[in-house]
């Protein structure tokens, strides 16, 4: 009688549970990215402002509508990029028991070389 494999060995013997977890890091990376992106480009404006008035730019408070919707695109990308972040997480650490960069690293050194001499 024959038993079936546990998805988890089928998963780390091929190289789907690798690519997932690659994928998922490159998704959060660029869902970080996102979110960083726009709040540098205030950032700079503010300090350039600053600089060239010699003096605290003045803001009025509260939200404008457009700064309302890039809120809820900033929340949007935010939650994406530690969704996809968790995911990498929680699938490297069911398959091989060690984070996603350490699981990827340890992977990587295993692949088989070829030599084009």
């Amino acid at each position: 009688m024959s038993s079936k494999p546990a998805l988890r060995t089928l998963l780390a013997e091929s190289h789907v549970a690798d690519v997932a977890i690659l994928v998922l890091l490159f998704r959060s990376l660029a869902e970080g990215i996102r979110v960083i992106g726009p709040q540098l480009k205030h950032a700079s404006a503010f300090v350039f402002t600053a600089i060239a008035i010699r003096d605290i730019p003045y803001y009025e408070l509260g939200l404008s509508p457009s700064e309302r919707m890039e809120l809820v695109q900033f929340l949007a990308h935010l939650i994406s990029c530690l969704v996809a972040a968790a995911s990498a997480w929680i699938l490297s650490r069911w398959v091989y028991q060690v984070g996603p960069v350490r699981s990827l690293s340890e992977r990587f050194k295993t692949l088989p070389r070829s030599s084009h001499v």
